[in-house]
């Protein structure tokens, strides 16, 4: 698995999005907005920040495969 900068990752994520017509905010306005909704997921929100939280992702790879079976990548540093 391949790790991005949390912070990097999201602002990538806002680009395609502003790219594809998916919002006309600024950056800053659009991760607040879309932190504010009521409800988050998949189609329901961007989910800029909880995309960023590795620790939940990675935990269902380490209960899945054995660890000689994951390598990880970071562009964090």
């Amino acid at each position: 698995m391949i790790l991005r900068q949390p912070a990097e990752r999201a602002y990538s994520h806002y680009m395609a999005n502003l790219r594809d017509g998916r919002t006309t905010l600024p950056f800053r306005e659009e991760v607040l907005h879309d932190d504010a909704k009521a409800q988050h997921g998949w189609s329901i929100s961007h989910l800029y920040y909880e995309l960023g939280l590795y620790a939940e992702q990675i935990k269902r790879f380490i209960d899945l495969f054995p660890s000689h079976q994951i390598k990880y990548f970071s562009s964090m540093t």
